[in-house]
């Protein structure tokens, strides 16, 4: 038995090109390997409320969501690994001072303050659907967060990424998000590869048993971590060193593509 961990953005969709739903033949090939008897997660930097059903129609054996920070094996929990309610105040305070958006993830949901209007505009253009929690009271939920989304409004997300660490130290991870402008900060111990190996654990299998499959520079460690790193086509050239095989691109089939080609019949 193998793994397969997907990244959902440029890998299982053409989200770049306003495609938010998985093509019916990459739908064909997860059906024909998961009969083969392997299983299938999503790896994704997403937290659960913007995993919807046209995701979910793959019919994954489980979920790595918010960058590694939750694993779920045929829905149940198996590991969170969260911020820690001090960062989190702390960042949310700096954040305020500089005119920053946000989101706070949680394992099951995705809280954005009422009075936040940009962050949520750009979800919207971006044809992301999302299930906001927006009634809530923030110091009630800081110990739960597992991931921060951030969007500045009155710089780029660069500058403000540099100013955060500046006030907080290296007490975070962060990751760009390019189809916001915006980008993402979680536990300093986290990565796509700690979430993959804790389902890997859970089936009593190894790295040399994953196949791990992307094309953002959040899916480098993933990448790397798999017996078989597979980089799309559409990646960057950063991206596509850290793989074993280079797939074509996504607007090329590519995923189908490179499934029927490592999982014949």
């Amino acid at each position: 038995m193998k793994v397969l961990f997907f990244d959902i953005d440029g890998t299982l969709i053409d989200s770049a090109h306003f495609h938010f739903d998985i093509p019916e033949t990459v739908l064909a090939e997860l059906r024909r390997i998961q009969a083969q008897g392997h299983k299938l997660f999503i790896s994704s930097g997403r937290p659960a409320p913007l995993i919807g059903p046209e995701l979910k129609i793959g019919g994954f054996d489980g979920y790595i969501l918010n960058n590694g920070g939750c694993v779920f094996v045929d829905g149940k929990s198996i590991y969170e690994e969260r911020m820690g309610k001090d960062l989190v105040w702390d960042v949310t305070r700096v954040l305020l001072d500089l005119k920053c958006e946000y989101l706070l993830d949680t394992a099951d949901k995705a809280y954005m303050r009422k009075d936040f209007k940009v962050i949520e505009a750009d979800f919207e253009r971006s044809g992301v659907k999302a299930d906001f929690t927006r009634d809530y009271v923030e110091e009630d939920i800081m110990d739960e967060v597992v991931k921060m989304e951030i969007l500045p409004t009155s710089s780029d997300a660069a500058a403000a990424e540099r100013a955060l660490k500046e006030r907080i130290g290296d007490r975070f991870r962060s990751d760009v998000n390019g189809a916001l402008g915006s980008f993402e900060i979680y536990s300093p111990s986290l990565s796509k590869a700690t979430g993959c190996l804790k389902a890997l654990e859970y089936y009593g299998l190894t790295a040399e048993d994953a196949y791990a499959f992307g094309d953002g520079v959040n899916d480098i460690d993933m990448i790397k971590f798999a017996g078989t790193g597979v980089v799309m086509g559409n990646a960057i050239d950063e991206v596509k060193a850290a793989g074993d095989i280079i797939a074509p691109p996504i607007q090329e089939d590519g995923l189908a593509k490179i499934l029927r080609e490592l999982f014949p019949d």
